[in-house]
């Protein structure tokens, strides 16, 4: 038995031992992203798809951070917590989209290399959820059955068309 588990041989299921601490999502880009519109575009998406999966967890949270990297790779992170815990993507969108406006209000004309979206600081989902309801779960139902990228935001096309 041990000698098969030394080879990673077992074929019982995998079960993590706690729940999810954090949900994130960040993309490292090719060339640097300098406009507000291009950043806030894809800010949007990564948004939406934190979301989607703090919804998918029946969970709500209550920090959301911004990660940022410009072309010299100094990494700043930035948080703020809601009083009220959300799954909702325009909230977390929201908050996100001022911590980069400040941010890059104190670093005018630095382009980034990374930009990065991440909520924490979880409560499980209640029944009256205002994220998994309305727009947001009808983004889901569609994206869940036809993919990633069968629906964009008009901000979101900015990205696409580049």
């Amino acid at each position: 038995h041990f000698l098969a588990l030394a080879r990673g041989e077992d074929d019982r299921e995998v079960v993590p031992e706690r729940p999810e601490k954090s949900i994130s999502h960040e993309q490292t880009f090719d060339a640097d992203l300098a406009t507000l519109r291009e950043l806030k575009a894809e800010l949007l998406r990564q948004a939406e798809a934190v979301a989607r999966r703090v919804r998918r967890h029946q969970l709500r949270a209550r920090t959301v951070h911004l990660k940022l990297r410009d072309r010299r790779f100094r990494t700043a992170t930035r948080s703020l917590s809601l009083r009220a815990p959300t799954s909702s993507t325009r909230t977390i969108y929201g908050v996100a989209a001022g911590l980069l406006e400040r941010w890059l209000e104190e670093h005018r004309g630095v382009p980034l290399r990374l930009l990065g979206v991440g909520v924490s600081n979880f409560s499980d989902a209640g029944d009256a959820e205002e994220g998994g309801t309305g727009l947001d779960g009808a983004v889901d139902e569609i994206t869940e059955r036809f993919g990633d990228g069968s629906l964009v935001r008009a901000l979101g096309l900015e990205r696409k068309r580049r």
